[in-house]
């Protein structure tokens, strides 16, 4: 669900079945009532909203991987690209996924791309790092969605604590992996 504050009406875009379903409300109170109903009143986080940079008229996030194969942390990423006209870029609502690096450039230079890139890769690697030592070192994975506003500062929408990436929790050796490794990893 996405609510948005439009020419003083509360406008409510609900996403299911890759259709979005827009219902507009001229109260807050109105606009809960209708969210409390859509989710059978279960409990939901409120994030606020990032004027996120787009492209081609697509929000997108960056899915930024960080897992530990035993010995270091590793960084992989993805580009989430949402339909036209969503303010989501939930693949299964019907995006697509793009490579960050090449996407970022097309919105931004070269070198803000790259800048951008190596921001997100030291800033989850770090938290990863503080967060599997604050948990014991029980952490080996972690999954972060990435937001991009248009001046190209990143904010983080959440983190995804059994994101299933690594497929392990450890592997002897990352880069000489075993077939019994190799299989996981194969299925990321």
């Amino acid at each position: 669900l996405v609510v948005k504050l439009k020419n003083g009406e509360f406008v409510a875009e609900y996403y299911i079945d890759s259709t979005k379903h827009i219902s507009s409300f001229s109260t807050l109170s109105e606009c809960l009532t209708y969210i409390n109903h859509r989710i059978n009143n279960v409990k939901y986080i409120i994030q606020e909203a990032v004027d996120v940079a787009s492209y081609e008229g697509s929000v997108f996030d960056i899915r930024a991987l960080v897992f530990n194969e035993g010995k270091k942390w590793h960084f992989l990423s993805e580009a989430r690209i949402g339909t036209k006209l969503s303010s989501l870029s939930n693949i299964a609502q019907g995006g697509y996924i793009d490579t960050p690096t090449e996407l970022l450039e097309k919105i931004f230079s070269r070198d803000k791309a790259s800048s951008i890139m190596d921001k997100i890769k030291q800033t989850t690697i770090i938290l990863t790092d503080f967060l599997s030592k604050e948990y014991n070192e029980v952490i080996s994975e972690l999954a972060y969605d990435v937001l991009i506003n248009k001046s190209g500062d990143i904010s983080f929408a959440e983190i995804n604590t059994k994101p299933g990436v690594a497929g392990l929790s450890e592997y002897n050796d990352f880069f000489n992996m075993t077939d019994y490794e190799k299989n996981f990893y194969e299925k990321l």
